[in-house]
């Protein structure tokens, strides 16, 4: 694999995809796209929510220390702190960072870093608001076998690249365009033995 036989594949001269054959293999990164002014805005709204947590769990917390009052004071107070402690979680991870993608090709492996997607602030579920803040990044190593089940899958939410690896089916360059999924796909059909 020459850094040569990249120019024989259509891709668009202002990808951010790039490659990098300084270190052993070639390794393809793949940065995430990140929300901009937005994140700030988030992060602006979530510090001025942190600080209302504050003075609340302060105001609470010296309502039950001055007064005989009720325990269910000490209740709301343990339930604000509970969501004070959610709300920085949320500001780090939106503050924090994204780290791309990589695919590195070996001569008879595959290894694909998951890297570390911005957080989504664009996502409502608070499920998935919370798996996404814990998420972790993760390495895949593929051998021959496992490569041989590469697919470019067509779905309604655009074409996914897959490896199918121990019953599990990874999604690969999940932060690559349309455009950037085929070159790839068509990249590593020419390097591995694909057979589809």
């Amino acid at each position: 694999m020459s850094a040569n036989n990249l120019i024989k594949y259509d891709l668009s001269i202002d990808s951010p995809l790039q490659n990098n054959m300084a270190d052993g293999p070639l390794k393809f990164i793949i940065p995430y796209q990140e929300f901009g002014i937005k994140k700030y805005l988030h992060a602006a709204f979530s510090s001025a929510l942190i600080v209302g947590a504050t003075i609340l769990a302060l105001i609470t917390l010296l309502e039950f220390l001055s007064t005989n009052a009720s325990p269910i004071f000490l209740i709301f107070f343990c339930l604000i702190l509970i969501g004070k402690l959610y709300l920085i979680l949320l500001f780090l991870r939106v503050m924090s960072p994204s780290t791309p993608e990589e695919l590195i090709l070996g001569p008879s492996y595959l290894i694909f870093d998951t890297g570390l997607p911005p957080f989504d602030l664009d996502e409502l579920s608070r499920i998935k608001q919370t798996q996404m803040l814990f998420q972790k990044r993760q390495k895949h190593t593929f051998s021959l076998d496992d490569i041989t089940t590469l697919t470019l899958r067509n779905t309604e939410n655009g074409n996914r690249l897959t490896i199918d690896q121990n019953g599990n089916r990874i999604n690969l360059a999940t932060a690559a365009n349309e455009q950037e999924k085929k070159w790839l796909y068509n990249y590593l059909k020419d390097t591995y033995p694909i057979n589809n």
